[in-house]
């Protein structure tokens, strides 16, 4: 399964909530769809959600059609500037933790996204140090099929 980069705020006002996939900013990406495909949809640090693609040849257009029972918050990491001894407690800046407070207290799925990999975690904070860490449970780690797959040479 790949993912697709979208704006939510393209979501359609249809009850299937259908939201629009941007073929015209990723060209390249018309080649990989077709209808009935399962893709993954998200947002980066907000959402991601599994989703069916369509196409509307009416108004050429693609859309996804989300099954929001799979919706997943995500938190952003990049994990290629963390310390080696920090992978398994992984400090959550402050200005992250605004946006993900209320979704621990929900008890919302969360993850943490990388380029090319999400993986499960779970947020505890630590009175002694008052700072928010993620403890990722690397078992569920998902690697993402990246697209492109065969880039064109460069010159």
């Amino acid at each position: 399964m790949f993912r697709i980069l979208v704006d939510f705020n393209t979501m359609g006002p249809d009850k299937q909530r259908r939201v629009h996939i941007p073929t015209h900013v990723d060209d390249w990406l018309i080649k990989y769809l077709r209808p009935g495909l399962r893709v993954l949809l998200f947002e980066p640090d907000d959402i991601e959600v599994e989703a069916i693609l369509e196409y509307v040849e009416k108004y050429d257009r693609w859309l996804g059609i989300p099954d929001w029972s799979t919706k997943s918050y995500l938190a952003r990491v990049d994990f290629d500037s963390l310390p080696p001894d920090v992978l398994n407690r992984i400090p959550i800046p402050e200005k992250q933790m605004k946006f993900l407070l209320h979704l621990i207290e929900a008890k919302e799925s969360i993850l943490l996204e990388d380029d090319v990999f999400e993986v499960d975690a779970e947020f505890v904070f630590d009175e002694e140090k008052r700072a928010w860490y993620a403890i990722p449970d690397w078992s569920t780690r998902r690697d993402f099929d990246i697209l492109p797959p065969d880039l064109p040479a460069s010159d």
